[in-house]
């Protein structure tokens, strides 16, 4: 099985961490030059039938790092989102027709058994969607109306990305939206996002770092879309 996960160098994440300068997370490395045109060659349509994972490195609260995993194959998908006291995991499998949920909160909420809750399939993909909608999927054709623009490209880790910026303004006659966090909770907020084939790979609010791409896998495993917590696949 043929797998590509570009990393963060260490020292930049744990610089990341401690100034949540979340920008420039690009390695320079030959080795994976050919992969990177594959994957800039590939149609998302072609990404979502071999399955891909891409990990988010997130600075919200503007003070600590935290990580999202979104994973896709086919029509399975799955969210995980963890930090160092919290662990959170909630995947749908059509091919079983199965949704499973998990939640681990240090110390106050301890897991019971293994952890994972049925809640089926569709309310699964919900949630995943829901979640996906709101740091990943690409909002450009929504913020549009709402005082964003195309202004330019750029690369992340070598990956070709459309670039938006603008000032968050809700228009006259509609109501406000709920995208890329922070970004769209107050009007008068300056955002961009950088976007590679309908993935948000960046995004900063008030020229701070919000989130950035920190890895990506292509071929991901079937049993990621399991009751399993090992990601270790991704390294």
């Amino acid at each position: 099985m043929k797998k590509v996960f570009l990393v963060v160098a260490c020292a930049a994440l744990l610089a990341a961490a401690q100034s949540c300068d979340m920008s420039k997370y690009n390695p320079q490395d030959d080795e994976l030059s050919n992969q990177i045109k594959i994957l800039n060659e590939l149609t998302r349509e072609q990404l979502e039938e071999q399955g891909f994972a891409l990990r988010l490195a997130c600075a919200a609260d503007g003070e600590s790092i935290s990580f999202v995993v979104y994973s896709r194959k086919g029509d399975n998908c799955r969210w995980d989102a963890f930090d160092d006291d919290n662990t959170y995991a909630v995947f749908c499998n059509t091919a079983d027709d199965a949704g499973w949920e998990y939640e681990y909160t240090a110390p106050t909420k301890a897991a019971t058994g293994d952890g994972w809750t049925e809640i089926g399939a569709t309310s699964a993909m919900v949630k995943v969607d829901a979640n996906y909608a709101d740091l990943i999927g690409d909002a450009s054709d929504l913020l549009k109306d709402y005082g964003f623009s195309k202004t330019g490209t750029t690369k992340i880790f070598g990956l070709d990305c459309d670039v938006w910026s603008g000032t968050y303004t809700v228009p006259s006659g509609k109501s406000p939206v709920n995208v890329y966090g922070a970004m769209t909770l107050t009007e008068g907020t300056q955002g961009e996002f950088c976007v590679w084939k309908g993935l948000t790979l960046r995004t900063s609010v008030n020229g701070k770092g919000q989130t950035e791409m920190s890895g990506i896998v292509r071929n991901v495993p079937d049993k990621t879309f399991s009751k399993t917590l090992d990601l270790s696949w991704l390294k």
